[in-house]
């Protein structure tokens, strides 16, 4: 089995799928489809609404839940003043929210490694930022599964690693530091990375600003211990949390055109496209 990246190009209105970049290179041959046999195809887009929508039904659930069912226990802090909003790694001190929110965020974790390398292989081929982007997603698997109580100190790190990196990232995708590889696109492509260009400044800029608020709110709250200053940040974590979500689903866009598909290709037909 190989697993291809399939580019779709609309010729006489017909759907006509052609292998653009993977394990046997590039190719325009109408007879390509003829020599493989295709057992999966995933559009591009399917896997980026199912990883999304994953990782936030999950941030609503461990909301929800806790809310219903462990309110003051998820509430309570150090301080003991009231609050009205766990954050996300208070509620993952509880069952079943933990085992949901580990458990969603594992498994989005293999797709969004993956998307990262697409990134690298069809627009941005920048090693630097596919590393960048692999760290944060590896923090972000490391903060869910690590016990904030327990752990405090590498829970406490993978946080600031996921935020630092997110940052990073973002910051140098859309201030064009990391520039894509336009020459190799479709006009199509180049128009949405455009367009979804615009929306990653506007979830970046407001991305930091809140990450500064929470932060300024975390250590307000550990100062003064004032009534529903940890809610305020609690808010904004998760504000961030969706922030992150939705500024990464601009793949949707960004990478339509494309395809994963598992087939079996034969060895003589990949030395053929491999020239």
């Amino acid at each position: 089995m190989d697993v291809l990246i399939v580019k779709r190009k609309q010729q006489n209105h017909v759907a006509k799928s052609t292998i653009d970049k993977m394990e046997i290179g590039q190719t325009q041959d109408s007879s390509f489809d003829q020599d493989i046999s295709f057992e999966l195809k995933i559009p591009f887009q399917s896997l980026a609404v199912t990883t999304a929508t994953t990782q936030i039904s999950s941030l609503v659930f461990c909301l929800a839940w806790s809310v219903k069912f462990n309110f003051y226990e998820s509430t309570a802090t150090h301080c003991r003043v009231d609050n009205y909003l766990p954050s996300l790694s208070a509620t993952l001190d509880f069952t079943p929210q933990r085992d949901v929110w580990r458990t969603c965020i594992g498994l989005s974790g293999v797709p969004r490694f993956f998307i990262a390398y697409l990134y690298y292989q069809i627009i941005f081929k920048s090693k630097p930022l596919l590393w960048l982007h692999w760290i944060e997603i590896s923090a972000l698997i490391g903060l869910s599964i690590v016990d904030s109580i327990r752990y405090f100190s590498f829970h406490a790190t993978c946080v600031g690693i996921f935020l630092i990196t997110s940052i990073i990232h973002m910051a140098l995708v859309c201030n064009d530091h990391v520039k894509p590889d336009l020459a190799a696109l479709s006009e199509t492509t180049r128009q949405k990375l455009r367009t979804t260009k615009l929306v990653k400044k506007r979830i970046a800029i407001l991305n930091f600003f809140t990450i500064v608020a929470a932060l300024y709110l975390y250590d307000r709250h550990n100062r003064y211990c004032e009534i529903g200053v940890y809610s305020m940040f609690s808010f904004l974590e998760y504000i961030v949390i969706v922030l992150n979500i939705t500024y990464h689903l601009q793949a949707y866009y960004d990478l339509a055109e494309y395809s994963i598909v598992v087939a079996k290709v034969d060895r003589e037909v990949k030395k053929k496209f491999s020239r």
